[in-house]
């Protein structure tokens, strides 16, 4: 564990109710729901910040917005992914089970680029195809932390075959380093500088 975390950041959970041809596990809801418990114990002690894609696709079924709403950790600060969107679009979130998610307060959407201040930080939300932008203005002493969905590659071999250049950290960093930290979704590839 690290010391004196101050957040809990994940992303891309893809969830859905049929079992990735993938995945061997029997029962594929308890699998899920118990990747998203262990994400719970912390909840009471820390946020959570989740970068996008919680849906698997963006007219989730309600069995498994219901499944999301028992399981999923309450006040989670969140930005969409493309799967949680109709057709990739942002302005269509209140069709999608992201939006069900965000209506019922279930998750607290941060998209948009604005500051959102808790009490350990300031998030800066940046949801799928929103230009990341700097960082404009420290808000307080508390660290400020980007958090995106946007598929962006460390280097050549954490990057899909033919992605743009456009999509490499090197293209992102000068923005970047205006926040403490930044957590991006998407790329289903872990990687940390």
């Amino acid at each position: 564990m690290i010391p004196n975390p101050i957040a809990i950041m994940f992303g891309d959970l893809h969830l859905t109710l049929q079992r990735p041809a993938c995945r061997a596990d029997k029962d594929w809801m308890k699998t899920q729901a118990n990747y998203l418990n262990q994400i719970k114990q912390f909840a009471d002690r820390l946020p959570i910040l989740c970068t996008g894609d919680i849906f698997d696709r963006w007219n989730a079924p309600p069995e498994l917005i219901n499944f999301a709403l028992q399981h999923l950790p309450d006040d989670m600060l969140c930005v969409p992914g493309q799967h949680d969107l109709p057709n990739h679009r942002l302005d269509l979130m209140h069709r999608s089970g992201y939006g069900v998610l965000k209506e019922v307060g279930k998750i607290v959407d941060i998209s948009g680029g604005e500051p959102f201040k808790t009490d350990n930080f300031v998030a800066i939300g940046f949801g799928w195809d929103e230009e990341i932008t700097p960082l404009r203005k420290r808000l307080n002493d508390s660290p400020h932390i980007a958090v995106i969905h946007k598929y962006v590659f460390l280097d050549k071999s954490s990057a899909f075959k033919g992605a743009s250049e456009e999509l490499s950290y090197s293209k992102l960093e000068r923005i970047l380093r205006t926040y403490d930290s930044a957590c991006i979704g998407d790329n289903h590839i872990h990687w940390m500088i």
